[in-house]
C-alpha cells in the first residue's frame, strides 16, 4: 500500500477499488457521497503526482458558503476526504493545483478578494499560504478563475480580472519566485481594450519543458460574439496575440462554457479544447487543435463530439496528454429540451484518429456534469465529474471512473519489495538471494526486485537493500518509498504488485 499519504486518515481506505478487469472502464463510481450538511458539491478538479497517483479537489458548499476538500488515490481507492485549510473565503466554482518538482501540491483558488495560493507538503501533512497572486488593484475590482500550470521548473498562473463589471475584462499572469516564496508581481497578458463590453476572460495556461509560459483565453465584445486567442512570453514580454478561431465559428457555450483547455505534452507540443458554436448554432460543440513546436505553429481546428441534435450542446470539457499518440478529451452533453439530464463522455486519440465518444456515467439521470481528467502513471485516465442539472447548477456527490489497464502492462511497484508485501526490510534481500541462489519463488515484479536500478537483477540487488536496511545509505532509486512506475527504461517487467493496486 502506497505510504505517505496526504491526510490523518490517509489510510483510511473510503472506498473500495471496482473489480479489476483485463481493460476499459471499470464503472461509475462515488468518490464523495452526499453529505447532510453540505448538499452541494460541484467543480472537481484531479491532477496527478509525481509519482503517478491522481489526488482530486472539489468546492463543497455549506449555508451559502463555500469551502475545499481534497482526497486522492493510492492504488487501491480513494482515501477519506480532507477539508483544506483556510479555504472558507472561496468564491465561485474554480480552483486549480499543480505538483511541484519537489512533490509538493500548489493550488491557486478566488476569493472574494485576491486570487490566493497555497502549498501542501505531503510527507509533514502541513499546508502554508496564502500566497496572494493580484491584491485587484489597479483597475481591477475581482479576480476570477485562476490556472497554475509547471514546466521545465517554473511555476505559472493565469487568470482574468473585472475592472468594474463583467463586461470589462482582462488577462493576468505570474511566475513564482523560488527564491522569495513568493508570486512575481503580475503581468498583463491582454489589456483591457476599454468601452462598455469588453471581455478577455477564461484564459487557461501550460509551461513547456523550458519553463516558457503559453495561454489561450476568450475575447467578445459588442464587434465579436466571440474570439480564442493565443499568446506566449517571449523573453520578458508576451508576444502579439494570435487569433486561432475563424469568424465561422464561435466559442461559446452555456454559461461559463467558454474556457478553453490547454496541456503541453512531453515534446513542449500545445493541446487546446475549447467549446465552439457554427453561426446560427449558439451551442457548445467540442473542438480540438494542436501547436506544434517544431513547426511553431497551430494545426487545424477538429470537432470531436458527433452530436448533432440541437437540444444536445455541451457545457464543460477536459484534455490530458501523454504524449502526441495517447490524448484523452471528456465532457459533458445535455439531454432534454430543458437540458435537465447531463452525461459525461470520453474520446481518445491514438496518434492516427479519434475514438468514438463513449459514456463513462452510470446511465442515470443527472449523472454527468463538470468532468475533468488526467493521466496516471502509465498514462491511463481518471475522470471526475459533479452530477448536475441546470436547475442548480450543483451536484449532491463527486463521482469518477477509471480506465484499467490492458493485460500485460506495468503495474505500480515500491523499489526494493521483491516480496511485494508493501514493505522494504531484511526479508526481501533473503527472497532475492532465494531466486537468484536456490531456485526459489520468482518476484511478481521483477522491478521491485532490481533494487539499484541498474536494469539487471542479481546478487547487488541484494546488497543494495541489506545496505539500505541496516547501514543507512539512504533511499532506494524511484519509485520509492511510495508506490510508482520505473522512470528509467530497462528489460525488465512489473505485470503484477498486490500492495500497489
Amino acid at each position: 500500500m502506497r505510504q505517505g499519504l496526504p491526510f490523518a486518515l490517509a489510510m483510511t481506505l473510503f472506498m473500495p477499488a471496482p473489480e479489476r478487469a483485463l481493460a476499459g472502464w471499470l464503472g461509475a463510481g462515488i468518490l464523495r457521497p452526499a453529505d447532510p450538511d453540505a448538499p452541494h458539491m460541484t467543480s472537481p478538479h484531479i491532477v496527478t503526482d509525481n509519482h503517478g497517483f491522481p489526488w482530486a479537489m472539489w468546492v463543497r458548499v455549506r449555508a451559502g458558503h463555500e469551502s475545499l476538500e481534497m482526497s486522492a488515490w493510492d492504488g487501491a481507492a480513494w482515501t477519506a476526504p480532507a477539508c483544506v485549510p483556510n479555504t472558507d473565503d472561496h468564491m465561485g466554482t474554480y480552483l486549480d493545483f499543480v505538483f511541484d518538482t519537489n512533490d509538493e501540491l500548489f493550488m491557486v483558488h478566488p476569493t472574494s478578494g485576491p486570487i490566493k495560493s497555497f502549498r501542501y507538503n505531503p510527507q509533514r501533512r502541513e499546508w502554508t499560504g496564502p500566497f496572494i497572486l493580484d491584491d485587484t488593484a489597479p483597475m481591477c475590482a475581482y479576480c476570477s478563475y485562476p490556472r497554475i500550470a509547471i514546466g521545465g521548473g517554473e511555476i505559472w498562473a493565469a487568470w482574468f480580472c473585472m475592472a468594474e463589471n463583467l463586461y470589462l475584462c482582462h488577462i493576468k499572469a505570474a511566475r513564482w519566485d523560488r527564491l522569495r516564496n513568493e508570486w512575481e508581481a503580475a503581468e498583463i497578458v491582454e489589456p483591457l481594450q476599454g468601452g462598455t463590453w469588453s471581455r478577455a476572460w477564461f484564459a487557461d495556461i501550460a509551461v513547456d519543458g523550458a519553463g516558457t509560459p503559453h495561454v489561450v483565453w476568450t475575447f467578445d465584445s459588442f464587434a465579436y460574439e466571440g474570439v480564442l486567442y493565443y499568446s506566449r512570453r517571449e523573453g520578458s514580454v508576451w508576444r502579439e496575440k494570435e487569433r486561432l478561431t475563424p469568424d465561422s465559428l464561435i466559442p461559446v457555450g452555456p454559461h461559463d462554457g467558454t474556457r478553453p483547455r490547454l496541456v503541453v505534452d512531453d515534446r513542449d507540443n500545445l493541446h487546446c479544447c475549447f467549446l465552439g458554436s457554427p453561426p446560427g448554432d449558439g451551442l457548445g460543440r467540442v473542438y480540438y487543435c494542436t501547436y506544434a513546436a517544431a513547426a511553431q505553429r497551430w494545426g487545424p481546428i477538429v470537432r470531436l463530439d458527433p452530436f448533432n441534435d440541437p437540444v444536445w450542446p455541451s457545457w464543460d470539457k477536459d484534455i490530458a496528454v501523454a504524449g502526441p499518440d495517447n490524448i484523452w478529451v471528456a465532457y459533458d452533453i445535455g439531454d432534454g429540451w430543458f437540458l435537465e439530464f447531463w452525461h459525461t463522455y470520453v474520446q481518445h486519440f491514438d496518434g492516427v484518429e479519434w475514438s468514438e465518444p463513449e459514456r463513462i456515467d452510470d446511465g442515470a439521470q443527472f449523472r454527468g456534469g463538470f468532468p475533468m481528467i488526467s493521466l496516471d502513471g502509465r498514462g491511463l485516465p481518471f475522470v471526475v465529474w459533479a452530477p448536475d442539472n441546470t436547475m442548480t447548477h450543483f451536484g449532491h456527490e463527486i463521482w469518477y471512473n477509471r480506465y484499467e489497464a490492458p493485460a500485460g502492462m506495468p503495474a505500480a511497484f515500491l523499489r526494493g519489495d521483491a516480496d511485494a508485501d508493501g514493505a522494504v526490510k531484511f526479508g526481501d534481500a533473503i527472497f532475492t538471494l532465494s531466486y537468484l541462489l536456490a531456485r526459489g519463488t520468482a518476484p511478481s515484479c521483477l522491478d521491485a526486485a532490481d533494487a539499484n536500478d541498474d536494469g539487471r537483477l542479481n546478487i547487488a540487488d541484494a546488497i543494495a537493500i541489506l545496505r539500505h536496511v541496516f547501514a543507512g545509505t539512504g533511499p532506494l532509486p524511484a519509485p520509492f518509498p511510495d508506490c510508482g512506475w520505473d522512470e528509467t527504461g530497462d528489460s525488465l517487467t512489473c505485470l503484477e504488485s498486490p500492495a500497489c493496486r
